[in-house]
């Protein structure tokens, strides 16, 4: 379902469909009280009602690994016989359906199996010294835990790389479940990961936020029917993200952390949807 976000003389609100407005909790002066009533008679439901898990994607979300990525693809296509390079923006543009979508953009199908072993064997090697982390992503994940949020990692990335990369980043620990392209039948866009981690926590749908850099992304919570905000920090621009309608858009993982502060989902205990 797509938000539209409103805001008059300071208060913020969202509208969802007809008959139905989500609130913030400071809207009224910050009387939670007369939200909670007019909640309650109206069919009014606070836009972060009850969310107990927020699900990560991994690149261009919380972590850039593209100097990684564009430097393994062309040390892979020199080592294959491949007689060009690709550009950076290229090999960004390319990530977010796992490592073997990835290679078949730029080999030839009967080197598939072959590029995809050294790219992976040259990727694991370089991988620590060329990635870091996203600003803002250690204030962000620091700040749900301490709410005492539950997280989790949801990524097509390969676990071969992914978790090497957690370790290496100190942000392994942060997430109670951890999971990568190669460990569902089903990656992203299907909605395998997500249905995944919300029955290992035992959370309803409605009760989690589900963050990431692309379009696949915005798909794949679409196709799990949870809130999904956007970052326009990774592979795709703005405007491919708004032509998807996520619940929220935001250009750096500071503006969403300054909506969680705002809006604080953890504080409320009532679903009072229809």
């Amino acid at each position: 379902m797509f938000l539209q976000r409103r805001e008059e003389q300071s208060r913020t609100y969202f509208l969802l469909q007809p008959g139905k407005l989500y609130l913030s909790a400071n809207l009224f002066g910050g009387n939670t009280v007369l939200s909670e009533y007019l909640r309650k008679i109206c069919g009014i439901i606070n836009i972060m009602d009850i969310k107990k898990l927020v699900m990560f994607d991994l690149d261009g979300t919380l972590i850039n690994a593209y100097e990684a990525i564009y430097e393994t693809l062309n040390y892979t296509l020199k080592q294959m016989g491949y007689n060009r390079e690709e550009t950076y923006d290229s090999a960004k543009r390319a990530v977010g359906l796992g490592d073997k979508k990835f290679i078949e953009k730029f080999f030839k199908p009967m080197d598939i199996e072959k590029a995809l072993k050294i790219y992976n064997k040259h990727h694991v090697s370089i991988i620590k010294n060329k990635t870091f982390l996203m600003e803002g992503a250690k204030e962000v994940i620091s700040y749900l835990k301490s709410k005492g949020v539950f997280l989790a990692v949801t990524s097509n990335r390969p676990g071969i790389s992914g978790f090497p990369l957690l370790e290496s980043l100190g942000i392994k620990n942060y997430f109670q479940k951890i999971t990568f392209g190669d460990m569902v039948q089903n990656p992203k866009p299907h909605p395998q990961m997500l249905e995944d981690t919300l029955n290992f926590f035992h959370v309803d749908k409605h009760q989690i936020i589900f963050v990431g850099d692309m379009t696949i992304d915005v798909q794949t919570g679409k196709n799990a029917d949870v809130f999904t905000a956007a970052v326009s920090t990774g592979s795709s621009y703005v405007e491919e993200l708004k032509s998807f309608h996520p619940d929220l858009l935001y250009t750096s993982l500071f503006d969403f952390l300054k909506f969680l502060k705002f809006h604080k989902p953890w504080d409320y205990h009532n679903n009072y949807a229809n």
